[in-house]
């Protein structure tokens, strides 16, 4: 491992208790930071296709202008592959839309981390000025006069729609509105041959950097929050703010990067990050064996079911 970015690394876990000073993994290729995503997601089939009507449906939002499938589009791996969202009354947003796969297994969410319950992000989500801008009372009100979805409230829920009925439901169809497990899950389940051997040259690259330290866990990444610019001051972050470390899971797709959307490519993304965050300047193939390990995350979108589980 690279010198300075290693005992960076363990100055920035020991210092927010991450993990303890003598953590034997630091210094191994092995994958042991990471952890395989579970294979069975809980949550009740009837109530997540409820969810699913409800995260199409525009009246959750400022006079009928955008659904939550507006910015987190299936066909587009959960975003809208645009540098910010468009809000209301098609205002630029402040950020880039990150994808909703796997979003309940965060623990941060948003860019700025500001929440870490699912239920009250949604809550938040829907009611922002900037994303959704909807109230409840209206919400409430145009839903309950949709006579087949009022039926729909009531065969799921015995108090009908409230907006913690309607949060409840986008959180089942989030839970059944995940990745596949990857080739690299396999991996990490024992699997040797599920990654080429070039692409574990990739991942003894990401760990000789460091970056395993902040993309980690089952989404590798998304339970921290750190300063963009950690080396080296970030031009386009002159006040040193910190944001969620995003996923990596299928980052591959997920085009344009950073919480601006101000990158287009994985490859500049890779050697922006190198730089700033572990202060390395990375060469061409170098960057390249990280985009070949990341391809690994690769997974397909699981649809929510027609039937019980």
């Amino acid at each position: 491992m690279r010198k300075k970015t290693f005992f960076f690394s363990v100055f920035i876990f020991c210092c927010f208790g991450l993990i303890p000073a003598t953590a034997s993994w630091a210094l191994s290729t092995s994958p042991s930071p990471f952890l395989a995503l579970p294979t069975e997601q809980k949550y009740d089939a009837k109530i997540a296709r409820l969810g699913q009507k409800l995260f199409q449906d525009v009246r959750l939002s400022k006079d009928n202008q955008l659904s939550c499938n507006s910015c987190h589009i299936n066909q587009l791996n959960g975003i809208d592959s645009r540098p910010k969202s468009i809000g209301p009354d098609n205002q630029i947003g402040h950020f880039n839309t990150p994808s909703l796969y796997n979003a309940t297994l965060l623990s941060k969410l948003f860019w700025e981390g500001k929440e870490s319950n699912i239920h009250q992000a949604i809550h938040t989500h829907i009611q922002d000025s900037t994303i959704m801008a909807g109230k409840w009372p209206d919400i409430l009100a145009a839903l309950s006069h949709d006579i087949t979805l009022s039926t729909e409230f009531k065969n799921s829920f015995t108090s009908g729609i409230t907006d913690h009925n309607i949060v409840t439901a986008l959180v089942h169809y989030l839970n059944a509105f995940n990745y596949t497990p990857s080739r690299f899950d396999a991996y990490l389940k024992g699997n040797v041959t599920a990654i080429s051997p070039e692409e574990k040259i990739g991942l003894k690259q990401f760990m000789s950097l460091g970056c395993h330290f902040c993309h980690q866990g089952k989404l590798i990444g998304g339970n921290l929050i750190m300063p963009l610019g950690v080396i080296y001051p970030y031009p386009d972050n002159p006040n040193n703010k910190k944001f969620r470390v995003p996923s990596l899971r299928n980052v591959t797709k997920t085009a344009p990067y950073f919480h601006d959307g101000s990158i287009s490519t994985l490859e500049e993304a890779i050697k922006i990050m190198a730089k700033y965050q572990t202060g390395n300047d990375l060469k061409d193939n170098e960057i390249h064996s990280i985009v070949l390990f990341l391809k690994t995350l690769e997974s397909t979108l699981i649809k929510v079911p027609n039937h019980e589980p």
